[in-house]
C-alpha cells in the first residue's frame, strides 16, 4: 500500500518537507483487535537527497485506529526508526 499522508497526518520531520524527498509507506499487518478498533503496523521508507537527514532511512509505526460515525480515525501511534544494531546515531 503507497499512501500520501493527509494534511492532518503530515510528518512534523523536517527531512519530509526537504525539496525532492520521497516517503512510502507499506502495511505489513492489520489485525481486528474487536469490531471498531484496529492494530496496524507499517513500515515506512524516507529519501532525503540533502542536509542533515541525507540519506535512505527505514522506520516502523504501529497505530491503533478506531471507526466511529463511519470514519476510521488514528487514536495512538508509534514511529520507531530501523537502525543497524553497532550503528552511530544519526
Amino acid at each position: 500500500m503507497d499512501a500520501t499522508p493527509s494534511p492532518r497526518g503530515t510528518s512534523s520531520s523536517s527531512a519530509a518537507h526537504t525539496p525532492g524527498s520521497r516517503v512510502g509507506y507499506t502495511a505489513e499487518s492489520v489485525r481486528m483487535l474487536r469490531p471498531g478498533v484496529a492494530l496496524a503496523h507499517v513500515r515506512a521508507t524516507l529519501a532525503v537527497p540533502a542536509g542533515p537527514m541525507a540519506g535512505d532511512h527505514q522506520a516502523r509505526y504501529s497505530a491503533v485506529l478506531t471507526h466511529d460515525d463511519g470514519r476510521w480515525q488514528i487514536a495512538s501511534f508509534h514511529n520507531t526508526f530501523i537502525t543497524t544494531p553497532g550503528a552511530p546515531p544519526r
